[in-house]
């Protein structure tokens, strides 16, 4: 299966997995808790941005952008 999105739906989703992937709020169980490390994991290979002196900033912008281009 492949699913496309755009690099920033990719960054803001990414950094909601680092977020709570360690807390017990959204896994309810551990084929959950797999499946949340396993895209992180993927998103990770693909994403520079984490690494960025600036991620911070970029997270930012890019929650914007996604909320503005989905006319929030």
């Amino acid at each position: 299966m492949q699913i496309d999105i755009a690099k920033e739906e990719a960054l803001v989703l990414f950094e909601w997995l680092c977020q709570n992937s360690e807390g017990e709020k959204y896994i309810v169980d551990d084929a959950v808790k797999c499946v949340f490390w396993s895209i992180k994991c993927l998103l990770e290979r693909e994403l520079v941005e984490p690494c960025y002196e600036n991620y911070a900033e970029i997270i930012s912008k890019a929650k914007e952008n996604v909320k503005k281009n989905y006319g929030i």
